[in-house]
């Protein structure tokens, strides 16, 4: 199947974002930088963080893919008022919708809080 030149020119501005993309990382990389992990407690709506103790860039909540800014914004704005107590409370007090939630856990973001509020003793 031929493509026709919109299809062809797609393809090279793709390519070309992704080859701007690697080079900015090996940059980084060459420059001793590391790129981190989402961090529900340090990651921000939209703005990437630089952790110069440990030289890493901390990515926003807004790099997932259908996590758009105001559900980015409403996580930072919980967390400001309150820290997380569970994967429970984070999805009640944020407009994030279970695929996020389920994201966000894929990438560990999650890792240390627990599915649900109460304590199960047994």
């Amino acid at each position: 199947m031929r493509k026709n030149r919109e299809e062809l020119r797609k393809e090279w501005t793709e390519e070309e974002e992704i080859e701007k993309t690697l080079n900015i990382a090996l940059e980084m990389a060459e420059r001793g930088y590391k790129i981190g992990m989402i961090d529900i407690n340090k990651s921000l709506a939209s703005n990437f963080i630089i952790d110069k103790e440990h030289n890493m860039i901390i990515p926003p909540f807004d790099v997932l893919d259908n996590l758009g800014s105001a559900a980015a914004d409403t996580v930072v704005e919980a967390r400001d008022k309150m820290e997380f107590i569970s994967i429970e409370d984070l999805q009640r007090r944020t407009k994030l919708s279970q695929t996020n939630i389920d994201s966000l856990k894929k990438l560990g973001a999650l890792k240390d809080l627990p599915e649900r509020n109460q304590l199960t003793l047994f």
